[in-house]
């Protein structure tokens, strides 16, 4: 959650802080990484140990070299979850402390398809445009790569006073879903 974004270009073995210690602060939630070009990275500032926002999101286009604010629309909130769309490189789904947020334009503006919900956790259904999200207490699915979203409450008997849930899914069998 802090200290910056380190990269490995020998499986591990060193690594290199990706010049994030430039930023005002180094607290880091989520890492996306462009599925067509590994220089073109997304960061999610914020302490996802103590659930604290900083300075929203950033992007890089040249493997961390130099970084540049991409939270137009977004503003300050912190992604827990950056999901990119396997076919448009340039959709990426924000699960965030404040609602659920989409940009098409590769992080030029955010949208809010999810108003309000502190969010946890986000995960991608495979081979499907199925996403999954949860805040503390509640499940949420969108079937259309999270342009719209809906609460799944039957089934589910989620305890009263959890701290937080998070999602596991199976590439063995898609159809099962784990809430812990």
């Amino acid at each position: 959650a802090s200290g910056g974004v380190f990269s490995s270009n020998d499986s591990g073995d060193s690594w290199t802080l990706m010049n994030t210690d430039k930023f005002p602060s180094t607290a880091c939630a989520s890492l996306c990484i462009d599925h067509t070009n590994d220089n073109i990275i997304y960061l999610s500032t914020g302490d996802p140990n103590y659930y604290g926002a900083d300075f929203g999101i950033y992007k890089t286009a040249n493997a961390g070299i130099s970084w540049a604010p991409s939270n137009t629309g977004i503003g300050n909130r912190m992604a827990l979850e950056m999901i990119m769309d396997p076919v448009d490189h340039n959709i990426v789904v924000a699960a965030t402390n404040d609602g659920i947020w989409r940009t098409v334009d590769g992080g030029v503006s955010w949208v809010n398809v999810k108003s309000g919900g502190a969010f946890r956790d986000m995960k991608r259904r495979p081979n499907s445009n199925t996403l999954y999200a949860v805040t503390a207490s509640q499940f949420w699915i969108s079937n259309d790569f999270g342009i719209s979203w809906s609460q799944v409450t039957s089934g589910l008997a989620i305890p009263s006073g959890t701290n937080g849930l998070r999602l596991g899914v199976s590439a063995a069998d898609n159809n099962v879903v784990y809430i812990l």
